[in-house]
């Protein structure tokens, strides 16, 4: 556009380059320029990626607003680079299958496959910085036969660091009944987030008040929950693709719980303290510090410094 190339055409233009980088076709109803220091800066309104495959009337991802900061890296590169990638109001259907397969905007993620190498994702792994505000996000997961979970007002980041580690933020506010806003931050590596089934990283999950059972439909929970509300904080360990251990700070009400399907059921008006579990060699350990609870019959027991036990296989 500097160079006198009209806006029309620019956005034509535009639109062919990231049709060739998503391997989807890119449809951009408008556009506008600036400049960030050396970066030249673009704003594109009513952004649509269609299927390349089935034609059909509803877009596989529609964007009202994106603000995209190019790289000057991308000259000498001759690559679409960004410096940041800013999505506004987006409104986004995720679902996972009974098959496990992940369904976003129409695209499919199979965790099972050795390795996902589809370009949008290859591509989205080498940008700097990624920038959601403002979504709306619907959460089905059939696999688990568990209800629709919305989060609202969701803001999300991911940063590209040195040495192929990536970092996430998410804050968003799930329905009031479940949880106050909730805060996730997570590191990975990036070689496993483009290869799913050897994901390895650290993940952190933090929820002021929440109905803890009703959280156990979507988050695996260190013992079995039928009844508790509170606030706690969850640190998760992920090795191969899956949770290998769990750390919970927890501060609960009218708590009923079972710690191991050996052990007789547990119903407590408070708890609190840290437990956590960790799975290892066939085994799983579980693990409490300064625990303390009260019993229903009104007795009260002090924080416990530390224990910790082991059952074979998985609760």
């Amino acid at each position: 556009i500097a160079a006198g190339v009209s806006p029309a055409m620019a956005r034509e233009r535009i639109a062919a380059l990231l049709s060739t980088q998503l391997a989807h076709p890119v449809e951009i109803g408008g556009i506008a320029t600036g400049w960030d220091g050396w970066n030249p800066k673009l704003v594109l309104t009513n952004l649509r990626v269609r299927d390349r495959v089935e034609a059909s009337e509803t877009p596989l991802v529609e964007l009202p607003e994106v603000d995209v900061t190019l790289s000057w890296t991308s000259l000498p590169l001759m690559q679409l680079r960004l410096k940041q990638l800013l999505i506004e109001r987006p409104r986004l259907a995720v679902r996972r299958d009974r098959a496990g397969v992940l369904h976003v905007a129409g695209l499919e993620f199979d965790p099972t496959l050795q390795a996902d190498d589809s370009p949008l994702t290859d591509w989205l792994l080498r940008q700097r910085r990624i920038l959601v505000r403002d979504a709306l996000i619907t959460w089905n997961d059939d696999l688990r036969n568990a209800p629709q979970l919305v989060l609202d007002r969701l803001q999300f980041r991911m940063e590209h660091l040195p040495f192929g580690r990536y970092r996430i933020g998410l804050t968003g506010t799930p329905p009031a009944e479940l949880a106050a806003p909730i805060d996730v931050r997570a590191e990975f590596d990036g070689q496993s987030l483009r290869d799913w089934q050897h994901a390895a990283g650290r993940a952190y999950v933090r929820l002021d008040y929440a109905d803890v059972a009703a959280w156990g439909e979507w988050l695996p929970l260190p013992v079995r929950v039928d009844r508790a509300k509170g606030a706690l904080r969850l640190w998760f360990d992920v090795a191969d693709g899956q949770v290998s251990g769990l750390v919970a700070d927890v501060e609960l009400a009218d708590v009923r719980t079972r710690l191991a399907p050996t052990l007789p059921e547990l119903e407590l008006p408070r708890l609190s303290g840290r437990m956590g579990w960790k799975d290892a060699a066939g085994e799983r350990e579980l693990a409490f510090r300064h625990v303390g609870f009260a019993t229903a019959t009104g007795g009260e027991l002090p924080c416990a410094r530390a224990s910790r036990a082991r059952f074979h296989g998985k609760p």
